[in-house]
């Protein structure tokens, strides 16, 4: 029962988190469901909350600053 209990409390959270990260951007966030790179010369993302979704890698080449970062269901994120 405690385990149960632990999953639903860290499902509540995730769920908690992606909806404040979607909430708090009046333009939609980019959301990754599959796999991506992000080259170095590539500035779309910055300052944006992602959010990386699913089994799936997203990878990210050079110095980026994004707003902040969800991975979520098995997500990764990669720097090369």
């Amino acid at each position: 029962m405690r385990s149960l209990r632990s999953f639903v409390v860290k499902t509540a959270c995730l769920l908690f988190a992606y909806l404040a990260c979607l909430a708090g951007n009046s333009s939609s966030s980019p959301v990754f469901t599959t796999n991506a790179v992000i080259s170095e010369t590539n500035t779309a993302y910055d300052g944006q909350d992602m959010v990386i979704d699913g089994n799936i890698t997203v990878t990210i080449d050079g110095p980026h600053a994004c707003n902040s970062l969800l991975a979520t269901n098995g997500a990764l994120l990669a720097h090369a």
